[in-house]
């Protein structure tokens, strides 16, 4: 039965084993096997003030811009927006080397590095960033993301920490936050942090699921069914609310099929 749930490709949920006889052992199996929707991908931005702005706004942060410095902020922000991080990330350096070094040029710099797939000299860029600025939220929720495909975990949760704690809280620090806390079974604070996540987008598929997942693997089931039946309200065929509901209903011993629900 769970062979035939479990799908090659899936991505699994970082949930701990637990040691819970019968049908509750059944609930986990089930959950670790079926696949979450993943987040949607989050599309490459820099914050909106650096989009929006123009070279002479952003001129009025440095002391000696030159014209070349300006104009390569110009051709850094076009090429982002153009998709075209390479060139983007060397209009960017151009332009700091031209006297627009600024917080939002070494953002860009830094974002426009990642995006193009140069991980190592992106993580330089943040780092000098932060030295050197004031870095704001994304700059540390791009660092995050970048300890995360290294393997730092330690280091991903520092700056998912500060990137949701720093001026504005960016909440989709705080999701992977909570979901880097749910995989190493920190399941104590991946509950905090979820809990808050969907306090703020109660109607966040993906937030509601990994809320429900946190407090089952604390052994809270009674809550993690409320939760379940809220994401069933929402989406009457999500398939691992169906199966949470009908396997929580099997073990308390009222054994109703998942179309029941």
């Amino acid at each position: 039965m769970i062979a035939n749930l479990c799908h090659g490709g899936s991505r699994a949920v970082g949930i701990r084993s637990m040691a819970a006889p019968g049908s509750m052992f059944l609930v986990m199996a089930l959950i670790s096997c079926t696949a979450v929707p993943p987040r949607p991908s989050q599309a490459p931005r820099v914050e909106s003030e650096v989009r929006s702005a123009r070279p002479a706004d952003v001129a009025g942060k440095t002391n000696t811009p030159t014209p070349e410095g300006l104009l390569a902020w110009s051709k850094a922000v076009y090429a982002f927006e153009s998709a075209d991080y390479e060139s983007a990330a060397r209009f960017a350096a151009e332009a700091i080397a031209g006297g627009m070094d600024t917080r939002e040029t070494r953002l860009l710099h830094a974002e426009s590095l990642a995006y193009a797939g140069r991980l190592p000299q992106a993580e330089r860029a943040l780092d000098e960033l932060i030295q050197s600025h004031s870095a704001p939220p994304s700059a540390y929720f791009l660092l995050g993301k970048i300890y995360l495909i290294r393997g730092d975990h330690r280091k991903a949760e520092e700056a998912l920490t500060k990137a949701f704690g720093s001026g504005t809280p960016n909440d989709e620090a705080l999701y992977q936050l909570g979901s880097l806390q749910l995989k190493h079974g920190d399941t104590a604070r991946a509950i905090e942090s979820f809990k808050e996540f969907v306090e703020r987008h109660p109607e966040d598929p993906e937030g509601l699921t990994h809320y429900a997942m946190s407090l089952m693997d604390s052994g809270r089931m009674d809550d993690a069914e409320s939760v379940f039946l809220k994401l069933l309200d929402m989406d009457p065929e999500n398939r691992i609310a169906l199966i949470s509901l009908a396997l929580f209903s099997a073990q308390k011993g009222h054994a109703r099929p998942a179309a029941e629900f």
